[in-house]
């Protein structure tokens, strides 16, 4: 039977997105969600069926120069056939496995768990459904059900080891940070990174529950990020930031 995924794009090699190590990323097209500083927002409509076999090619190919494979997107675990089917292929090679996740799919994380070394999480807003259904561009009905979802994998202690939580910073989602940290278990790192502006998709393009609140967002500087991290850190442990050039832990 042949399968097929919806492919958006590929990083040949990254060395941000497995932390020490490097890998090959394959952005899966498609979202449940329409975020208003979604970095990736061409991915989310995008038609690109190619069939598993060939990407299992490039997995070939590429396992000579890295050591693993990431699955990013738009949302990965919208594709639960084709994703399953590779990372155990992954797996098979001996490759470290990651997808970046919005947790909206809870079922599929935990399916996918065996064949798993990496789930990283965005968690976007406190876990709210008014404040996260403004920010994803949903409505609260689907906010209702994204925390729900991504409760149980904040949870389960299954996925400690395999768990990283990020949230993308803007000036205007500093005072969110104090919230945000405590929906987040003690023991899951959690990354702050930097959101560009000129990365976030045309205000047309939004869906209207992301007007109500946050219609311009502004860029922060590393150096503001390294200290709003700082001072999270005051009582936490496992606080990183996320540059450019990987990840520095801060506590």
């Amino acid at each position: 039977m042949t399968i097929n995924v919806n492919l958006a794009g590929i990083v040949p090699f990254s060395t941000i997105d497995l932390r020490d190590k490097t890998a090959i990323v394959f952005f899966l097209a498609g979202c449940p969600f329409r975020c208003i500083y979604c970095q990736n927002y061409e991915y989310l409509d995008y038609k690109n069926l190619v069939d598993v076999d060939e990407i299992k090619s490039m997995i070939d190919r590429a396992e000579e120069f890295v050591d693993g494979v990431v699955f990013s997107g738009g949302e990965p675990t919208l594709q639960p056939i084709p994703l399953f089917d590779l990372l155990k292929y992954c797996k098979r090679k001996g490759l470290y496995t990651g997808i970046q996740t919005n947790g909206y799919m809870y079922d599929v994380v935990n399916k996918c768990l065996s064949y798993l070394d990496l789930i990283s999480m965005d968690v976007k807003a406190p876990l709210n459904k008014e404040i996260y259904s403004t920010i994803c561009g949903i409505d609260e009905k689907a906010a209702e059900s994204a925390i729900e979802s991504i409760k149980k994998i904040l949870n389960d202690e299954r996925l400690f080891l395999r768990l990283e939580v990020k949230t993308t910073i803007y000036k205007e989602f500093v005072g969110l940070l104090s919230d945000i940290k405590k929906d987040i278990p003690e023991g899951i790192d959690w990354i702050i990174q930097k959101g560009y502006v000129e990365k976030i998709p045309p205000q047309q393009t939004r869906m209207p529950a992301s007007r109500e609140r946050f219609d311009i967002v502004t860029e922060l500087k590393e150096d503001d990020i390294k200290k709003l991290a700082e001072d999270l850190a005051g009582d936490r442990k496992n606080i990183w930031i996320r540059t450019e050039l990987g990840d520095k832990k801060i506590s």
